[in-house]
């Protein structure tokens, strides 16, 4: 595992970047979405400190480096349809790694969280690469119904470090169900 305290004086000297970097993802995102004609919520924020360090020790394969999503930004639609609608436009104006739909990983029978992610960066045309050329930010785009659920189980089920009961969890990941339908 890296010195977390290395990793704690590194996020406090580049956070700054990262944050004027999302201010102008930010912009770029919600251009995006209005070009689209798809109706959007779009945010933009940096990883919190001890969120990045929590992260650090529960996942001991990454180091500070190879963190990826020391910025995250979520564009929120209203209906399923739109996902792909503004995963096709992102596609065309940022460098993007894979499209992962969260759905994929799920077999059949299962319910759980629901959205679609992918590393975007700036594309070499972009007036800002040259300042930006290094920095990637994690997209996740879903509707409003997944975002809710997403926010509801979040401090539920997924850092909260406490037991959860299984009837609860399941109880959770059906309505979760429901509210796709």
């Amino acid at each position: 595992m890296e010195d977390l305290e290395y990793a704690r004086t590194q996020w406090l000297q580049q956070e700054p970047v990262y944050a004027a970097f999302g201010a102008y993802l930010d912009a770029q995102l919600a251009t995006i979405a209005r070009r689209t004609g798809v109706p959007a919520d779009v945010s933009v924020r940096t990883k919190e400190i001890d969120s990045l360090l929590k992260k650090l020790l529960r996942k001991p394969e990454h180091t500070y480096g190879s963190l990826g999503d020391k910025l995250g930004a979520r564009i929120i639609v209203k209906r399923l349809r739109d996902v792909q609608t503004v995963c096709d436009a992102v596609r065309v104006e940022f460098a993007c790694g894979p499209f992962e739909d969260t759905a994929d990983r799920l077999a059949d029978d299962q319910v759980a969280y629901l959205s679609v992610h992918v590393d975007i960066g700036l594309l070499e045309s972009d007036p800002r690469f040259g300042e930006f050329s290094s920095l990637r930010a994690e997209l996740q785009v879903r509707t409003l119904a997944q975002n809710l659920w997403s926010e509801m189980s979040h401090d539920t089920t997924y850092k909260s470090g406490t037991v959860v009961h299984q009837g609860a969890k399941r109880r959770l990941h059906l309505q979760h169900f429901l509210i796709q339908r």
